[in-house]
């Protein structure tokens, strides 16, 4: 089977038209021509796809179904040719995996600067768990990742950036949110929230008591979720302060810090070990830790 772009293009453009001569002019052929590249697209695929009628064309069942794919595919080339065109113009671009709790506290501020000594810079940020961001930088899907995890596979090297803390959202009923903070000890009787578990905080962070997932009542799909679960008052959470921060300046619910070590947690930003690395990527991994050193200082 051998299928080419051009013969593709032309398949869809004869089937959007529904006849030869218009796709065609649409496409600045002579008919001739388009009809060749159809009989032989139809040779390549041992199907028939068009019914050849006084009217024009339509399609049979094969044609139709490969309408659908061919839409996608060139969709695909052409979003493609797209992004390959960024480059050429000798700009920078860079796809940046992060986790929400970095995407939401420093990520904004940081990338700011960034692109103001760098104005040209594109950049595609997407949002990963911790453990898919280094999978993504390790298998080449991402240039660069931001992200809180404590194993980091060969081939990635990583730098310490930020640093972020882990805290107790309550609802404002509960009598713990008088408390300014507390031992996670002192919560063995409370029932917890839990954003995605086996995929966060529990996993990333190992030191958490196992009896804080033992005490789930509900598993919610984001932070968002989470803390709405809280402020209905089904439950306490460990999250991001910066997830917390937004609903305590509110008034929704309350934030208690945690006094175990545990609870400040340590971000990274990675990319992969290459003795010549992308153009531009290493200095936009040693800015955003120059960021970072800037405002621990």
């Amino acid at each position: 089977m051998n299928i080419d772009f051009v013969s593709l293009r032309l398949f869809v453009s004869v089937a959007e038209e529904s006849s030869i001569a218009a796709a065609a002019a649409r496409e600045h052929l002579v008919p001739s021509a388009v009809s060749k590249r159809l009989a032989q697209l139809e040779d390549s695929l041992g199907v028939e796809l068009l019914v050849r009628h006084t009217r024009g064309v339509s399609l049979t069942p094969a044609g139709e179904m490969l309408l659908l794919r061919a839409r996608d595919v060139l969709r695909s080339l052409d979003a493609t040719a797209l992004e390959l065109s960024e480059f050429s113009d000798g700009a920078l671009h860079i796809r940046l995996a992060a986790s929400h709790s970095a995407m939401v506290q420093f990520l904004p501020r940081d990338l700011a600067s960034f692109v103001a000594v760098q104005p040209r810079a594109k950049i595609d940020l997407v949002e990963r768990m911790s453990a898919e961001v280094v999978r993504a930088v390790a298998h080449g899907l991402a240039d660069a990742g931001v992200f809180c995890w404590p194993v980091i596979p060969p081939g990635v090297k990583a730098y310490p950036y930020r640093t972020d803390e882990l805290v107790i959202a309550v609802p404002l009923g509960n009598p713990m949110a008088a408390r300014e903070r507390v031992d996670f000890a002192d919560l063995a009787n409370q029932k917890f929230i839990a954003y995605l578990p086996n995929l966060s905080v529990s996993v990333a962070m190992p030191e958490v008591p196992k009896h804080a997932w033992s005490n789930v009542r509900i598993h919610a799909a984001n932070f968002e979720a989470t803390c709405r679960m809280v402020e209905e008052g089904l439950g306490i959470a460990i999250l991001p302060l910066a997830n917390v921060d937004a609903y305590v300046r509110q008034g929704r619910l309350a934030c208690v810090r945690l006094n175990d070590a545990w609870a400040s947690r340590r971000l990274h930003i990675c990319m992969r070990e290459d003795p010549e690395p992308r153009r531009g990527l290493a200095d936009f991994v040693e800015h955003m830790v120059a960021c970072a050193r800037v405002d621990d200082a």
